[in-house]
């Protein structure tokens, strides 16, 4: 058991104390960072100062490593193949009036098996990432707050998201496709200058069709792709008709690449050679907002 346990880890690095990851994707460049970078360049107002680069920058890392670090320990990693939890545990310091079967009792009984859990049980390179599970999310409200009250309350619901997929979404991508993408859009608009209503309908719009990425392979895959960059020119045509011109062009050699794919069927040579155009199409929307 502990051997799968070990070889169900996502790809990266894991650290012994602390674990942070940069998770690979198909496509690299139609990912969070690209999506934080082109949400600061819709809000209008990039400025080469000194705090707004510190917000944006702490807002990248957010969700870039933050996020997709807490999703990928909690949801890839396989915690229902770790060793179980002992029935008996280490003995905890005793406190003057607490009774054994008081609530204060019984944590210290639990606390006491999973110190002995951690110490006897479970493989050394999980531990940081056990600890890592603990951690992120207060590095990731404290690292919030400190670029605004906005992204602190996006971080909470990009945290909600990811616990949802764990509990009761694991196996789909929508959740995932919502905060990487969406989320992540509108906390590098919030790092710049206040929302406007258009940002994260633009921003649901590209996280279809990140979400048809995922999807690859299944019959509402490429309209989701295609689809979601339909409705962002769209949404520029009503403010102007230059981008929506150049985001429509972008989809036609993306429709061109599928042709192929009844061909070759390998997911990651499609995404591969789309990326590229869903990037530029994401950044001249966001550009022309």
């Amino acid at each position: 058991m502990r051997d799968t346990y070990r070889s169900s880890f996502p790809s990266g690095g894991v650290g012994r104390f602390f674990t942070l990851l940069l998770v690979p994707r198909a496509g690299a460049v139609f990912g969070p960072a690209w999506a934080v970078l082109c949400g600061a360049l819709a809000s209008g107002r990039w400025r080469w100062e000194r705090d707004a680069l510190l917000g944006f920058v702490l807002t990248l890392f957010i969700v870039e490593v933050l996020w997709s670090t807490w999703r990928a320990l909690l949801i890839d990693l396989d915690w229902e193949a770790a060793p179980p939890m002992p029935e008996r545990g280490d003995p905890m310091p005793s406190l003057p009036y607490v009774m054994p079967r008081s609530p204060l009792g019984r944590f210290l009984r639990w606390a006491g098996r999973v110190r002995r859990w951690v110490r006897e049980e479970l493989p050394p390179e999980r531990r940081g990432a056990l600890l890592s599970l603990i951690a992120i999310p207060f590095a990731v409200l404290l690292l919030s707050a400190l670029v605004n009250r906005q992204v602190l309350i996006l971080s909470f619901a990009a945290l909600a998201l990811i616990g949802l997929e764990w509990r009761c979404a694991r196996g789909t991508s929508a959740p995932r496709a919502v905060v990487e993408i969406a989320l992540g859009w509108v906390g590098g608009h919030l790092s710049m200058g206040e929302l406007s209503w258009a940002s994260p309908v633009m921003a649901c719009c590209y996280a279809l069709s990140y979400q048809g990425a995922f999807s690859l392979g299944r019959n509402y895959a490429l309209p989701f792709i295609v689809g979601g960059q339909a409705a962002a020119a769209t949404l520029l045509f009503t403010r102007g008709t230059t981008g929506a011109v150049i985001v429509s062009l972008l989809i036609v050699p993306q429709l061109l690449l599928a042709t192929q794919l009844t061909e070759i069927g390998v997911r990651e040579w499609y995404l591969r050679r789309i990326a590229p155009f869903v990037a530029l199409s994401m950044a001249v929307a966001a550009w022309t907002l």
